[in-house]
């Protein structure tokens, strides 16, 4: 047994320093395994998943630049007003109006505090039955119309008007 390692060593060694070339076919047998058909099919197949590794990562950074493109990096601070997008539920609450001509957003409003990194607290009107906690990709700086003030107001109803009236009705019913 020790004779057959240190001949199969001889031999490795002899192979490595180029001396000599008669056990080439002896050594691939250990180097390649019982078949070395199988040994190419693996490498060719290691070696394709790195190619197809390689143009999935190109084709994800160039979409990543392509979508960092559209991306706003909005920052507000305490006391900012701001627009609020009005979800599809919210626009579907408003019946009696077209829901082409209703305004998408609401406000102004003012932010209360910042939540976490991308989140801001609402003041938001009693009517919005929503979490006051609102992300930064639903808000959009306000800007004011210093030559139609009107416009700066929300025209949407308020749910308070609506509830006096209904208890002064009741009041006068009984």
């Amino acid at each position: 047994m020790l004779r057959r390692v240190l001949r199969q060593t001889r031999v490795l060694l002899r192979l490595l320093q180029g001396s000599s070339r008669s056990y080439h076919t002896h050594l691939m047998g250990l180097i390649l395994g019982k078949s070395p058909k199988a040994h190419h099919f693996t490498k060719d197949w290691k070696q394709n998943i790195d190619i197809a590794r390689a143009y999935l990562e190109k084709a994800s950074k160039r979409m990543k630049k392509w979508a960092d493109k559209g991306r706003r990096q909005l920052e507000f601070q305490v006391g900012d007003l701001v627009l609020v997008k009005l979800t599809k539920e919210q626009l579907k609450g408003l019946r009696g109006q077209d829901h082409k001509l209703i305004h998408k957003y609401e406000g102004p409003l003012p932010i209360v505090s910042k939540v976490g990194k991308v989140a801001y607290k609402i003041d938001l009107p009693p009517w919005m039955k929503i979490h006051p906690v609102i992300h930064v990709s639903n808000l959009k700086p306000y800007h004011p119309d210093p030559e139609d003030p009107a416009r700066n107001q929300s025209t949407r109803p308020s749910s308070q008007p609506q509830e006096a009236t209904k208890q002064s009705s009741r009041g006068d019913s009984s």
